[in-house]
């Protein structure tokens, strides 16, 4: 082990330390503004002012593998509670990749994306979507949900996140429905998702009346 002496030290070696130190620092920063959840662990964590960030850096990086095969007529938005300002939520990214034509992303394209690190959601439930899960060494760091442009599916994922960031009181009563489920569902995210699902619709339902659509 180096014993470094306070007379030894020159002026470079000074400022060589210095910079070290924040470069440690910056390296905390950014583990602690990181979003991810380890597979297979349920967990909510309070609003983090780096979402959208994150999500912009998700949004690069799915956009760079998609030209990569070639695939250019799609758009990118952030949803879910991680879009929704000040709310907890499950410290994962979800994405909406809104496509022309579901059936052929699914047939020609979705396979050319797994990889690593992009794996296909074999057994989601959701009718009217593709899932895909991205992670780093088993840890979630986002859901990517296909859908078809102007299907249901993209109208209300939209629809959901603005009616909640346009009425708070809306998104604090979701807040305090996702807290009390948390406390009881004992880790099961079936059950933690499924209890969401009237609370959900009915949002979505007032949501379709505050833009006046049927």
């Amino acid at each position: 082990m180096a014993i470094f002496n306070r007379e030894s030290l020159t002026i470079l070696d000074i400022f060589c330390i210095i910079i070290l130190m924040c470069l440690m620092k910056g390296v905390k920063h950014m583990l602690k503004n990181q979003s991810g959840l380890k597979k297979g662990v349920l967990k909510l964590e309070e609003y983090n002012e780096d979402y959208p960030k994150l999500f912009e850096i998700e949004k690069q990086r799915l956009s760079q593998k998609l030209e990569k095969i070639e695939f250019k007529n799609f758009e990118i938005e952030h949803v879910g509670s991680t879009a929704i300002k000040g709310i907890i939520s499950k410290p994962i990214i979800d994405i909406i990749l809104v496509v022309d034509n579901l059936k052929y992303f699914k047939e020609n394209i979705i396979k050319k994306i797994a990889d690593e690190n992009y794996t296909i959601k074999e057994d989601n439930f959701i009718k009217g979507e593709l899932l895909i899960r991205r992670e780093e060494n088993q840890v979630v760091m986002c859901f990517i949900h296909v859908v078809e442009k102007n299907s249901l599916n993209h109208t209300n994922y939209i629809l959901f996140r603005n009616y909640m960031n346009k009425y708070e009181e809306k998104a604090k009563e979701y807040e305090t429905l996702k807290l009390n489920i948390y406390k009881t569902c004992n880790g099961d995210r079936k059950v933690y998702v499924d209890s969401k699902h009237d609370f959900i619709n009915k949002i979505i339902n007032e949501a379709r009346e505050d833009v006046g659509l049927k």
